[in-house]
């Protein structure tokens, strides 16, 4: 549309409403219905009364318009900018709507401020089009719909008010998401959303009955519950979308990258999630905070028999507790989960230490302790030595005491590799032993 036609749908938009919104003062309409002006099929300027849409044309092409300033204004009477295209920016903060707003397929090429805006009918912001846009401190009556919407840029919604439903149903934020110090009353719908890097939900407010849903939702990279210790139901991410290229190989079935997620100071009881797609952020955290989230989060998992995220997590949380030792607890039985592990190591270390006596094993046999039964033999006879090795070194191991009277202490070598087979024996006897009490 050229210019002449811009301008002059702006002042039919402003003029015929009887407003001005330009100033810092607040002006009031309070007819029944709002002049607009459209295009008819000779694209002809003319005016109406219509109440339905504003910026439409019976062509269904969208209306451009310039930058628009109608802060600290109240519309009485419902208000459409439905499939209008702002291509500057759009300012409605401090203004009050008392019906229902439309804004469906409304597209915003700049930056829009809806700050401390009161929306106190229905609002209606389907399949919208924002690049940065701010709702901060904005109060929502009524149901808030921006399903299907897209924020390309970061969408703020700090300390905004949903005293009503408020749904995201299949909407897609490219950015990060700010919903801080946000009041939810009742129920907030993300299912089928799309978040992209980061998305903020700290500090929030809820009514008692307040349900927040993530249903089949591409949560982002990185997402803060951070400082919510008065979550009144659930939060559950179990029925998340975990099929996002962003994250999981589906040709290797490999979830290569999970989701950070920040818990500090919240009530850990109220979440619901697989630690498989999940790390928890607990970076600047002190140990005792981190030790607090991490025993909270076993009793979750413990509590909800979710046997597959306790396990992911207590391993973490060991390698935390024991950063220098945690890697022979990792090898030797995967601190607990693989127990059967150790009956390999029993039978590694028997090998191995059955070549290490094979070469003393006439010294051994026959000054350090001896054993009657096992004689020494030819030096030709190189396998029979070896037999003879494995069955001295698997009798030290195996064997539950030693006798120190047959234990010559004047070769202090030989005594202490002895001692070493000896305790290696009764470490794994007794870990073996666990293994088959708790069968």
């Amino acid at each position: 549309m050229n210019n002449f036609y811009k301008s002059n749908l702006l002042i039919g938009i402003f003029v015929n409403i009887g407003i001005s919104c330009f100033g810092q003062s607040k002006y009031t309409y309070d007819g029944d219905s709002v002049y607009m002006m459209r295009l008819d099929s000779a694209h002809t300027l003319k005016y109406e009364t219509v109440v339905d849409t504003l910026c439409y044309d019976p062509l269904n092409q969208e209306r451009d318009i310039g930058e628009i300033k109608t802060y600290d204004c109240n519309f009485l009477s419902r208000v459409s900018f439905s499939n209008c295209h702002f291509n500057a920016a759009a300012d409605f903060k401090y203004s009050i709507f008392n019906k229902t707003a439309h804004f469906n397929s409304t597209s915003f090429a700049k930056k829009a401020s809806f700050i401390y805006a009161k929306f106190k009918g229905t609002s209606e912001f389907q399949r919208a089009n924002f690049q940065i846009v701010k709702f901060d401190g904005s109060e929502f009556n009524l149901e808030a719909d921006l399903s299907g919407s897209t924020f390309k840029d970061t969408a703020f919604f700090r300390s905004t008010t949903f005293k009503q439903g408020a749904y995201f149903i299949r909407t897609k934020f490219d950015n990060t998401a700010n919903f801080n110090w946000t009041q939810f009353w009742r129920d907030a719908e993300f299912s089928k959303a799309i978040f992209s890097n980061y998305a903020y939900f700290t500090h929030l407010s809820f009514g008692e009955t307040a349900m927040f849903t993530f249903y089949k939702t591409i949560l982002p990279d990185t997402i803060d519950f951070s400082n919510n210790n008065r979550i009144k139901n659930e939060i559950n991410l179990l029925n998340a979308d975990y099929t996002s290229p962003r994250h999981y190989d589906k040709k290797r079935d490999f979830y290569y990258k999970r989701h950070v997620i920040n818990l500090h100071a919240s009530d850990l009881s109220k979440f619901r999630f697989e630690y498989k797609y999940f790390v928890l952020d607990l970076r600047k955290l002190s140990y005792d905070e981190r030790t607090t989230i991490y025993e909270g989060m076993l009793q979750n998992f413990k509590d909800h028999g979710q046997n597959e995220s306790y396990e992911l997590l207590d391993i973490e949380y060991q390698k935390f507790k024991h950063p220098w030792s945690s890697w022979l607890q990792l090898i030797w039985w995967n601190f607990g989960y693989n127990k059967e592990l150790v009956f390999g190591w029993t039978f590694g270390l028997i090998f191995i230490l059955t070549l290490v006596t094979w070469f003393f094993y006439n010294t051994l046999n026959s000054i350090v302790y001896k054993f009657d039964n096992l004689p020494i033999p030819p030096r030709r006879k190189k396998l029979t030595k070896l037999w003879y090795s494995f069955i001295y070194t698997s009798s030290i191991f195996f064997k539950l005491t030693l006798k120190i009277e047959n234990i010559n202490f004047k070769y202090r070598l030989g005594v202490f590799y002895l001692l070493v087979v000896y305790t290696l024996g009764i470490v794994c006897i007794a870990y073996m032993a666990n293994f088959v009490l708790q069968k």
